[in-house]
């Protein structure tokens, strides 16, 4: 006999060789069984509790040699607060797989951080609680902090570097240009 605790309904279900779980299976001795656990919505699989004795693997095979308590232990996901800070010279997004923008995530979920900087800034850092970061999709795991607190640095241009990193315009044809405030007109010629 297979002596089955029947989890919370809310959190997931259990399953031997392939039916529903109920309170208690009679299984023929020297049979093979696997157990499946199957979380619900916000939960995971843990672990099994086989009379007494843990183990991870989902699904778990078994052979029944005699009596067995069966239990599955699910745990509820870590839910994320995202806060974000904007610095000046850029804006940061964050968004779930969807491409939605989110403040808040589930363990498990993977977000991406979208930094664009202004023209005009340059050497871009970002940072998650302080530690600087090198990649923009995050994968959210349980040993992370709850809360993340992400911001960047960046770095104003000089007028000559703005200058410098702008695109020259090549004339085809001989001509003028007239600055005027951010921008060039062309005052003869033609620009290809």
């Amino acid at each position: 006999t297979v002596s089955v605790t029947i989890p919370d309904a809310t959190q997931g279900t259990i399953t031997i060789n392939g039916d529903e779980a109920t309170a208690s299976h009679t299984i023929t001795e020297g049979t093979s069984v696997e157990l499946r656990a199957t979380h619900k919505a916000g939960y995971k699989f843990e672990k099994w509790v086989i009379n007494g004795s843990e183990q991870t693997a989902n699904p778990y095979t078994t052979t029944v040699t005699s009596d067995m308590t069966v239990s599955a232990v699910f745990a509820q996901l870590k839910q994320f607060t995202i806060n974000v800070t904007q610095p000046e010279g850029a804006t940061i997004t964050v968004t779930n797989s969807e491409g939605q923008e989110i403040t808040n995530a589930l363990e498990g979920e993977t977000i991406t951080v979208e930094i664009n900087p202004d023209y005009n800034y340059k050497d871009l850092q970002w940072f998650i609680n302080g530690a600087v970061q090198a990649f923009n999709d995050i994968t959210l795991t349980d040993d992370m902090p709850e809360t993340l607190n992400i911001t960047a640095t960046l770095t104003k241009m000089t007028a000559d570097e703005v200058y410098a990193a702008m695109s020259k315009p090549t004339f085809t044809q001989p001509g003028n240009l007239k600055a005027v405030d951010t921008y060039a007109e062309i005052l003869d010629g033609s620009i290809g």
